[in-house]
């Protein structure tokens, strides 16, 4: 599971989408992940303090990094529709 972890590794860290799901698929077959909107209120806090607004932190950028190493099996908008949840099954199962 990795809710609220995302957005940190991604724009605290400068973390790419790739490395990050590639870090993940070495840790199990199954992943619940939570993507915040880059309108998200913690995503527009995270952001005042960079000099890099991160123009490539976006959903379908997420999508396409994570695909690489998982298959999507769910994906579930949150009632603020600024979040969303998605079950994810590892492509290189062990």
């Amino acid at each position: 599971v990795a809710f609220a972890i995302i957005h940190h590794l991604s724009i605290s860290q400068n973390i790419t989408f790739e490395l990050i799901a590639k870090l993940f698929s070495a840790m199990g077959t199954y992943l619940a992940i939570e993507f915040l909107e880059p309108d998200d209120p913690r995503v527009t806090e995270l952001l005042t303090f960079k000099e890099n607004k991160h123009p490539g932190y976006s959903k379908a950028r997420f999508e396409s990094a994570f695909s690489e190493q998982y298959q999507i099996l769910e994906k579930y908008q949150t009632a603020n529709k600024s979040r969303t949840i998605y079950l994810m099954e590892s492509r290189n199962k062990r």
